[in-house]
């Protein structure tokens, strides 16, 4: 059985389910395995590990009987908690879940570092070793306290790149003089004017675009970068500068919305594809 983690109205765990079972494949979407209502146990040694989950049917399901996981998403119910004790539980739960994902010898998509798990977007600067060692340029950033650097770069023209989220905003006037001020606190981020973005997502060995790119060596580049940072599926973001094709984001969780509906059947066929694939190499 291949076990899809996420809520049960995620589009992309309910079209891979469906791809799946089209290729005769028993396939379960989970919202969260280690939690009510399900019942789990999970034996953990220095040499050997052994779990099973319980679904609320009664169906149990050792680890030896998964063919493979896709992680989407996975949080524990929150109805019914205080926010502070929510927010404790809910870094347990994720703590336990990582460490049983890790813990299984079936094929897993994706199974995250702990450093990307725990924080969901990771800044730019961090993927450039990676992309570079691809042959993938990240857009130029200009990191700065200073009213006056800022401005000489070009604040005019420029975009303001938060380093905590993936979110972009255009400069007004009223925001560069936000900007000044918020030097006076934080680095600010700014990267220069850039074409409208466009969305790949890599799935194995291929790359869903959002709008055709007709570049195979660039396909190519970003499945060997996926294939670096060992996550079989990550959607990036690219544009054009002055300087030519640049990264303008990698996003480790994929936004599966984002694509249209006859992308997100391409996507969902190539991870069913990719999951079998695995399973049978395994």
């Amino acid at each position: 059985m291949f076990l899809l983690l996420g809520d049960a109205t995620d589009r992309c765990c309910r079209a891979v389910q469906a791809a799946l079972q089209k290729r005769n494949y028993a396939a379960r979407i989970l919202s969260y395995p280690l939690a009510h209502p399900q019942r789990s146990s999970w034996w953990l040694e220095t040499e050997r590990t052994q779990s099973q989950v319980v679904f609320a049917d009664g169906t149990l399901l050792p680890d030896t009987a998964l063919d493979g996981v896709l992680v989407r998403d996975a949080w524990i119910d929150t109805q019914g908690w205080q926010a502070e004790d929510l927010l404790y539980m809910q870094a347990e739960a994720q703590a336990a879940l990582l460490g049983w994902l890790w813990s299984l010898g079936c094929p897993v998509i994706n199974r995250y570092p702990p450093d990307i798990w725990n924080r969901r977007h990771v800044p730019l600067a961090l993927w450039g070793p990676a992309l570079s060692q691809c042959g993938l340029a990240p857009i130029e950033q200009f990191i700065s306290t200073s009213a006056a650097d800022l401005e000489a770069f070009g604040i005019a023209t420029a975009t303001y790149a938060p380093l905590t989220s993936p979110a972009r905003y255009a400069l007004t006037p009223e925001a560069i003089t936000g900007l000044a001020k918020l030097g006076q606190y934080a680095p600010v981020c700014l990267i220069p004017a850039h074409s409208q973005p466009t969305q790949g997502c890599i799935v194995g060995n291929t790359v869903i675009w959002q709008q055709p790119m007709n570049d195979p060596a660039l396909d190519q580049a970003l499945c060997h970068f996926a294939r670096q940072i060992e996550l079989p599926f990550v959607q990036i973001e690219v544009a054009t500068t002055t300087a030519g094709l640049r990264v303008l984001d990698v996003l480790p969780f994929p936004q599966f919305d984002r694509f249209s509906t006859e992308q997100q059947g391409t996507i969902a066929e190539q991870l069913a594809d990719t999951l079998i694939a695995e399973r049978s190499i395994r």
